[in-house]
C-alpha cells in the first residue's frame, strides 16, 4: 500500500510502480483526483481506480466516469460495500481475489 499525499504523487507512482487498485480521492491538493485519473489514463488504460467521495450526486457521478474512473466509493464508507467494491473491480480485471505478495494498491 502507497499513500499519495497529492495528485501529483498519485500520478508519479502509477506510473513508477505497479499496482493492481488506485483510490482516488477527489479532493487531493496540486491535481485533484478527476486531473490524476486523465493523467494515469494516458499511461495505463486497465488498471481499476476507484473514487473516493463524500458526494453522489448525478453530475460528479457522470464526471467520475468521464474521467476514466472504474467505480465510486461513497464517504463514510460500510465496510461491507467498501470491500465488495474493492474485489469486484479486482475480479473484473481477471485477478484473482486472494491477496498474495505481489498484490499492490494506491
Amino acid at each position: 500500500c502507497t499513500i499519495a499525499e497529492n495528485g501529483i504523487e498519485a500520478v508519479r507512482f502509477a506510473n513508477k510502480e505497479r499496482y493492481d487498485l488506485i483510490l482516488m480521492d477527489l479532493n487531493m491538493p496540486l491535481k485533484n483526483g478527476f486531473e490524476a485519473t486523465q493523467e494515469i489514463r494516458t499511461f495505463n488504460p486497465s488498471i481499476p481506480i476507484l473514487a473516493l467521495t463524500a458526494v453522489e450526486i448525478e453530475e460528479v457521478r457522470n464526471e467520475i466516469y468521464q474521467a476514466g474512473m472504474n467505480d465510486i466509493i461513497v464517504k463514510p464508507y460500510d465496510v461491507t460495500k467498501f470491500i465488495q467494491t474493492i474485489l469486484k473491480n479486482i475480479s473484473e480485471k481477471g485477478m484473482p481475489l486472494v491477496s498474495g505478495k505481489e498484490r499492490k494498491a494506491i
